[in-house]
């Protein structure tokens, strides 16, 4: 047999058996082994950082994709609401989040908000699977065209 399998790093793995006969005639089959991404799925506590303070806690629930084995569905990620649902592909131990942009109500004002460069980790202790941070970067416009501020945060996870 060729190749191995991390159970505990997400992703896909080849694994190749090689067998000889007596007689001298090979075979070999090659299989694919996919690690999934549901295990990082749960509740979570989630404090926000802009540089080193914090400025505030929110709560998440990233679910595994049905359809994707390497694909996590992140509602309220930012603390923007259910409604917000971030899609993200983890690949070993590192969680890609992909650019989202949507518009957000705060205080009778409509916010055009762009969420990117998003990517945070996973750890595994114990049985225990949890995602342990991300850092990503917001634009919010107050219009379309308006120029954005840029802000780039940090958020610590527990899961619960």
């Amino acid at each position: 047999v060729t190749g191995t399998v991390n159970t505990d790093q997400v992703g896909e793995y080849t694994l190749t058996y090689k067998v000889t006969d007596k007689a001298g005639n090979e075979g070999s089959a090659t299989r694919t082994v996919k690690v999934k991404a549901d295990k990082l799925a749960g509740s979570y506590s989630c404090e926000t950082f802009d540089g080193a303070t914090s400025i505030g806690t929110y709560n998440c629930t990233p679910t595994a994709s049905s359809t994707t084995y390497n694909q996590i569905l992140i509602s309220n990620f930012g603390g923007y609401g259910q409604n917000n649902q971030f899609t993200a592909t983890v690949d070993g131990s590192t969680i890609t989040i992909a650019t989202k942009e949507f518009t957000a109500d705060y205080q009778g004002t409509t916010y055009y908000i762009k969420i990117y460069a998003a990517t945070g980790t996973y750890t595994k202790a114990g049985s225990i699977y949890k995602i342990s941070s991300f850092q990503y970067t917001e634009d919010i416009r107050t219009s379309p065209t308006a120029t954005p501020t840029t802000t780039v945060y940090t958020e610590t996870w527990t899961k619960q």
